[in-house]
This record gives C-alpha cells, structure tokens and sequence, in this order.
C-alpha cells in the first residue's frame, strides 16, 4: 500500500502520519524511516519484492526524500511496485509538484493534503487612518474605521 502525506501544516501532517502508522503498525509491522540524507536506494529495492527472509513486513516512511533528486527519481519510477508491495510505504512531503501528484494518482495511492488555510486578518485599528478618513471628509470609510 502507498500513500502520500503533503501540505505544509506540520501540525497535521504529523497527525496523519501518527494515524498512518497507527493502523500499520497493529499488523505487527516493523517501520522503517528514511530521509532525504540517509536514502538508501539497496532496503528500498529490497523492501519493494516484498517478502523477507523470516516473513516481516515492513512500514517504509520516506520523509522529505524529493528534495534528493537520485532519490526522488528511484521513488517516482518506482510507484506502480509501491502500490501493488506486500509492504507499505508512507512517503511524507513538504511540497509536492504537480506531476509527481498525478503520478501517485495513476497508481491509485492514499493521498492525504495538509495544507494549512490562511486566514485575512482585519487590520488592526490606526488612529491615521481614521485622521485620513476624516481629512478626505469620506464618511464611509471614516465609520469602517
């Protein structure tokens, strides 16, 4: 199974993944973690035929492997193996590009958005605005003020 946490609300993003791992984990699997700086390309591969020696199966989180560009592109070649492996693999990203998203799409993996919604916030209140509002005789937005 394959799925794939992004948005730039760590917060959430962190929730999720504890989620994740959570339901992975009850199936007695073993999790691994892999960055961007200790990306090794060997477990990858061997983690993606599936069965080990003494039957384990593992949970693969990948965090912020895309900003490694070897490791980026073994993990994109890779999706379709990712999606239909006996183990997981949870890859948790900051940003994603638009094309590796359609990518996680076409192979029908779990994609989760945590992306954060910025709120417009009301100016706070300035006594020269309200001077200004006043000078240009504009009663409008005098009393928005």
């Amino acid at each position: 199974m394959l799925t794939l946490i992004y948005g730039n609300d760590s917060a959430r993003r962190r929730i999720s993944l504890d989620k994740e791992l959570e339901a992975r984990t009850k199936e007695g699997s073993v999790v691994v973690a892999m960055s961007d700086i200790d990306f090794r390309e060997d477990f990858f591969q061997t983690t993606l035929e599936g069965n080990s020696l003494f039957g384990e199966h593992y949970t693969v989180v990948l965090s912020g492997t895309f900003e490694n560009e070897d490791a980026y592109n073994i993990i994109r070649t890779s999706l379709k193996k990712c999606a239909h492996s006996e183990n997981n693999f949870i890859v948790v990203e900051t940003k994603v590009l638009k094309d590796a998203l359609s990518a996680f799409e076409k192979v029908e993996a779990k994609i989760i958005s945590c992306d954060s919604v910025s709120k417009k916030e009301k100016p706070s209140f300035s006594i020269f605005s309200l001077a200004d509002a006043i000078g240009a005789r504009n009663r409008k937005n005098a009393w928005k003020i």
